[in-house]
């Protein structure tokens, strides 16, 4: 899962997640992995739970959000398809590079 944060306004933070599943392990070839599913959802927090989502680390679900819309769900897709989702589905660049860089051992000058 990876979650854009966007700077709050007034008492809300909207937010785009991407969210997958896929059946791998380690090593797996990465041309015939396919994701069970991936969906892209709008995530809005509210009051206390903007300082909560904000101090948590994503991988700990211990903050949900207050409101949580999906746009889409996909079944059955390469995870190889997983970079240009996510670069169309995010807002930050940088974001993006960072993700991938750190996930995927790709080097963007900017996040190392």
């Amino acid at each position: 899962m990876i979650e854009e944060l966007v700077k709050p306004y007034k008492n809300s933070m909207r937010c785009l997640c991407l969210h997958l599943d896929a059946k791998a392990k380690n090593g797996d070839n990465w041309n015939e992995i396919i994701m069970s599913h991936i969906d892209g959802a709008i995530n809005i927090y509210k009051d206390d739970a903007i300082k909560s989502r904000c101090l948590s680390h994503i991988s700990k679900p211990d903050v949900n959000a207050t409101y949580r819309t999906h746009l889409f769900r996909a079944e059955n897709v390469p995870i190889n398809a997983l970079p240009t989702i996510s670069e169309l589905f995010f807002h930050s660049q940088a974001l993006w590079r960072c993700w991938i860089s750190d996930q995927f051992d790709v080097k963007f000058s900017f996040c190392i």
